[in-house]
């Protein structure tokens, strides 16, 4: 079975300010840590929950300096 992109309408259902504030991408055979270092990302505290999640990507958008992206 192949999935597509209405099997995950439930996102921006249930979460709208998520699914506004990101992309998601299917990563197949990766350990985390390598999806990570393949753009030069690094691992920072975790974040739990929707609101702290959102939080931090909106916070990303208002710094001037554009070099950072948030990968969850």
């Amino acid at each position: 079975m192949t999935a597509t992109a209405a099997d995950y309408m439930w996102l921006n259902e249930r979460f709208p300010d998520l699914a506004e504030a990101y992309c998601f991408t299917l990563v197949h055979n990766l350990a985390p840590l390598e999806v990570l270092a393949r753009p030069e990302g690094r691992s920072e505290a975790p974040r739990t929950g929707v609101e702290a999640i959102v939080d931090a990507a909106f916070e990303l958008l208002h710094r001037s300096d554009n070099t950072r992206q948030l990968i969850y």
